[in-house]
């Protein structure tokens, strides 16, 4: 695993870099409530920031992203919420993967 940071963008909106030269924006939520949730759709996660757009993302690819923002976020106690098509986190904290809808559907 290469290195990334995340930057919570006001209440709407992440910044992830990896790799020293890749970024991406994606759209998220800051949810309401006594902890700090925020909620992200997966599908939002879908291309690099220019000069990397072309560069083809994979459910794979996908996936280690957000596991990444879920690491960053505990380490601040923070939670990530994220919301199908291609991922939710199971109770044993694992993930589980999707492509077709939601988990299990």
């Amino acid at each position: 695993m290469g290195s990334y940071s995340v930057e919570v963008l006001g209440r709407t909106g992440l910044r992830y870099i990896a790799e020293g030269d890749r970024a991406m924006f994606i759209d998220s939520e800051v949810m309401a409530g006594p902890k700090m949730e925020i909620a992200v759709n997966a599908g939002g996660v879908k291309r690099w920031d220019p000069p990397h757009e072309a560069e083809p993302m994979s459910d794979q690819t996908r996936q280690r992203i957000l596991v990444n923002i879920q690491l960053a976020f505990e380490t601040r106690g923070w939670v990530l919420s994220v919301v199908w098509p291609f991922g939710e986190l199971q109770s044993d904290r694992t993930w589980q993967w999707s492509t077709s809808g939601a988990a299990g559907t």
